[in-house]
């Protein structure tokens, strides 16, 4: 994944984030990086990375009434949430996924973003002196 789909997705889903949270709610943020091969991991992530992935979680807490839902949002809310589903299309494309978690009894939304680690491989030419 390029580094400007990655920022991207992150800065659409804190986009969302902070449409979604009220003035009196907060937003809390977990990044980590983990070995598939000691976890359970979600079979969509690809083996070839032997299955190391970063994890993005973003949870944020508010009232119901101020969520972005789909058919009670504002132009400008619908407009993020579209372009939420983009950033969820080019992590599938990229073999990671995307997952919301809605607490219904507690004002609460988790959003779990897990990305492929890729190991690029790097050449170096010396330089040709004629």
């Amino acid at each position: 994944m390029y580094d400007v789909q990655v920022g991207f997705i992150l800065n659409s889903v804190l986009q969302y984030a902070i449409l979604s949270t009220p003035p009196d709610g907060t937003i809390g943020f977990l990044i980590k990086s983990l070995d598939g091969q000691k976890e359970t991991l979600v079979k969509k992530i690809s083996p070839k990375n032997n299955g190391a992935y970063v994890e993005v979680d973003i949870g944020f807490m508010g009232n119901n009434k101020s969520s972005v839902q789909p058919g009670n949002a504002s132009w400008k809310e619908e407009g993020i949430s579209l372009i939420l589903e983009l950033a969820k299309e080019i992590i599938q494309k990229n073999r990671g996924t995307m997952t919301f978690q809605v607490d219904k009894r507690k004002p609460r939304t988790l959003i779990t973003l897990k990305f492929p680690i890729e190991r690029r491989k790097v050449i170096y030419y010396e330089p040709i002196s004629i």
